[in-house]
């Protein structure tokens, strides 16, 4: 029995070594990285140390889990390439991220930007009704629309402001009719459940939307104090 393990300890200790080598190069967590590369390497050492304990089809998983190697570092090398390449906006992300994003990495905000839809509803149209659920997020990019409140009163909403921001931050039903002012209104339009799903997976990125969201917010409140002014959807 124990030949038998003897016998199969060494290429099995060889064989979990290099697969947790390999494995540790897939590991973004530098932690988990260096735990994994060492617990590999450790695994190797009988192999090295007793001439005895070495076999015909060792060098080939060597060879093998080299190559694979190989290949993993230069996809993240191509990975680590692009993300340092130069952002480049259009004219229109460009200007709204000027006008409302501009506390955000320009990577991580053209690819929030392009997550939406930009919509150019026709003149008059109903974008919301009072008292219902959103499925979405706008963002004006030009144009006007019009909040019309519950006592009647009909706020605008131009440029670099957001509308359904109060329901998609509470999740309860909106609070005013919402309609586009003119033919050439233009609005960023994010699906709701695709966006909380994106800003899910980057925390940083979570907190510094929702501080720019919360602003807007208040902003509208303080104008809404003060004067004839700005309303939310």
């Amino acid at each position: 029995m124990s030949g038998i393990i003897e016998g199969i300890l060494p290429p099995a200790m060889f064989t979990i070594g290099y697969a947790l080598f390999v494995a540790c190069f897939f590991c973004r967590d530098m932690l988990y990285l260096r735990a994994l590369a060492v617990v590999g390497q450790i695994a190797l050492i009988p192999y090295y140390i007793d001439p005895s304990a070495q076999f015909d089809w060792g060098p080939y998983v060597g060879i093998l889990c080299t190559a694979i190697l190989v290949c993993v570092n230069f996809f993240y090398i191509c990975v680590l390439l692009a993300e340092r390449r130069p952002v480049r906006l259009t004219p229109v992300e460009q200007s709204m991220y000027d006008a409302v994003f501009s506390s955000l990495p320009l990577r991580a905000y053209r690819n929030l930007f392009r997550l939406g839809d930009i919509t150019r509803p026709e003149g008059g149209e109903l974008l919301i009704r009072r008292g219902t659920n959103i499925d979405n997020l706008y963002l004006v990019i030009d144009g006007e629309v019009e909040v019309v409140l519950d006592s009647g009163v009909i706020k605008g909403l131009t440029k670099g402001s957001f509308i359904g921001e109060l329901s998609f931050i509470t999740g309860q039903t909106t609070s005013a009719d919402v309609r586009v002012k003119g033919p050439q209104t233009t609005l960023l339009s994010w699906e709701k459940e695709k966006l909380v799903g994106s800003l899910d997976n980057d925390r940083v990125l979570s907190n510094a939307f929702d501080l720019i969201i919360n602003t807007d917010v208040a902003g509208k409140l303080q104008r809404m104090n003060t004067g004839p002014t700005e309303g939310s959807g």
